[in-house]
């Protein structure tokens, strides 16, 4: 009996070895993929003809994909830990980086995950298909009302060397699919689903890749981003801030 209990024990020990030991594997194959990105850049002479920058991006997704159907308790460790974004419950993910083909505007690339239902295998949404431009997620927050999930997604755009757009969208899980126009946000013209504003980073005497200036409270449930006042094409930021809070059942606007 002690016998049997030991082997099982030993059987426990082997197995968490093995599971750490691919997660952390795992997360080493993409922080190299990701080191061989900066490398080919910096090795880039021509900049017009990114072939193997594009290549090695292809690769990034070829291995999300992989690992998220052959090992799918390993890569749900490995993911946050290779740049991804988690929500609460882990049923909705993404995973946001730099491409490294762009220029002055900078190209991203974002793929979204989610679960159909708890119990189901993730299902991917690459950008690569999108016409429009790719924005990088940065943040995700998790908001539960009345035991209904709505994910929360931060992002940015860098279009020229001072120009930037940033934002907050909300997606959900209804039926089994993943609803990208989640109208949760209440607005002068309607609902939307996405708060979202330009601004000169030079005009507003902020750094060129400083800091977003859009927040989320999840405490107090609001969401926070300067008034912008236009200035020619793009917009000045101002120290006057802009305030939506979740009322229950809509984000809607604070009255200053």
């Amino acid at each position: 009996m002690k016998l049997r209990i030991c082997l099982l024990l030993l059987c426990c020990f082997v197995n968490t070895r093995l599971f750490a030991q691919t997660a952390k594997e795992i997360e080493a194959d993409f922080t190299k993929s990701f080191d061989k990105l900066n490398y080919l850049r910096a090795d880039t002479v021509d900049i017009n003809s990114p072939e193997k920058l594009i290549y090695a991006n292809s690769k990034i997704e070829e291995k999300l994909e992989y690992y998220t159907r052959k090992v799918p308790s390993a890569m749900s460790q490995a993911f946050v830990k290779c740049g991804g974004l988690v929500s609460d419950g882990g049923l909705f993910r993404t995973l946001s980086w730099d491409t490294l083909t762009g220029g002055t505007q900078h190209v991203f690339e974002n793929i979204i995950q989610y679960r159909p239902t708890p119990t189901a295998n993730f299902i991917t949404i690459s950008s690569e298909n999108q016409s429009n431009y790719v924005y990088n997620y940065d943040k995700l927050y998790t908001l539960n009302v009345n035991g209904k999930n709505y994910y929360l997604v931060t992002y940015y755009g860098i279009f020229d060397l001072y120009i930037r757009g940033e934002g907050i969208r909300v997606f959900s899980i209804e039926n089994g699919k993943l609803n990208a126009q989640t109208k949760l946000i209440k607005t002068k013209k309607g609902l939307t689903n996405k708060l979202y504003y330009t601004y000169d980073q030079q005009e507003s005497n902020l750094d060129v890749m400083g800091d977003a200036t859009l927040t989320y409270d999840s405490k107090l449930k609001t969401i926070t981003f300067p008034v912008v006042v236009n200035n020619g094409e793009e917009g000045k930021l101002t120290d006057n801030f802009i305030t939506y809070k979740f009322t229950g059942q809509y984000f809607e606007k604070v009255k200053s």
